[in-house]
């Protein structure tokens, strides 16, 4: 919703754009999410070979270009949330078959063929990024993937939003969204809005337009924070260049430093 909310006014300064939130601005996964930034609009490579195999160079291309716009977008805006570029690995690990292993190693060879700046990490070079003895190997993916705040990145894209002149209204929930002449009407416990366009940003909630709750499904994760590290815990693990770490298992695990 913010992103819209901002591109809508950069394309039409004179547009008037109203934002209207459920509860603050954050709540829910927008602000609670791991962290992760990734290029990848298929959720990795194999699944965009498996399903579009005649769109993948275009769906690797438009991923790259829309990390970095948002890559950009946060460092002209000066939007504090910790973007850290330090790439993401994704790991197979003992509990793994030895063909998770192999298929990481046909990830990294296509990506490596579309160009990615991506590095193959064998076991002993994986434990050398990250002392952990279950780490068999790795796929750093240095250009494509970022670390960052995402509380911290909603609320700078509140300031840059109301710099903007965007109107927005926390604790507002939409319930209702109907035809209203040449436009929509979108309804609240206490307002009417009428507007031209509407756009919905669902986040994790049921969709007003009930056709879209076909396309929505919720995914529950659970996020877990350890007590600080002292200096020493940390250089017992590696880790120097802060990676955002991701194993290969359909029911995936995945850790970043803070």
């Amino acid at each position: 919703g913010l992103w819209c909310a901002i591109g809508a006014k950069l394309r039409n300064p004179s547009r008037d754009v109203v934002l209207i939130d459920a509860h603050e601005i954050g709540s829910g996964a927008s602000g609670r999410n791991g962290g992760f930034m990734d290029s990848s609009l298929t959720h990795g490579i194999a699944n965009a070979q498996r399903r579009f195999p005649e769109e993948v160079d275009v769906l690797e291309r438009l991923g790259r270009e829309n990390f970095s716009a948002i890559v950009d977008f946060i460092d002209r805006h000066g939007i504090d949330c910790d973007c850290e570029r330090s790439g993401i690995i994704e790991v197979a690990s003992t509990w793994h078959t030895p063909t998770y292993a192999e298929e990481l190693r046909e990830d990294y060879e296509q990506l490596a063929a579309l160009g990615h700046d991506v590095v193959w990490l064998d076991r002993d070079a994986m434990r050398d990024e990250v002392h952990s003895p279950v780490f068999t190997a790795g796929l750093w993916a240095r250009d494509s993937g970022a670390l960052l705040d995402p509380a911290r990145l909603a609320w700078g894209l509140k300031r840059v939003a109301e710099g903007l002149g965007v109107r927005i209204h926390e604790d507002t929930r939409a319930t209702g969204l109907e035809r209203d002449g040449a436009g929509m009407a979108v309804r609240t416990p206490l307002a009417t809005i009428r507007a031209h366009r509407v756009a919905l940003g669902t986040n994790t909630w049921r969709p007003l337009v009930r056709g879209a709750g076909r396309y929505v499904i919720p995914v529950y994760d659970y996020c877990l924070t350890t007590e600080p590290l002292t200096a020493s815990q940390l250089a017992g693990l590696g880790w120097r260049r802060r990676q955002g770490l991701s194993d290969v298992s359909n029911q995936f695990h995945y850790y970043r430093l803070t």
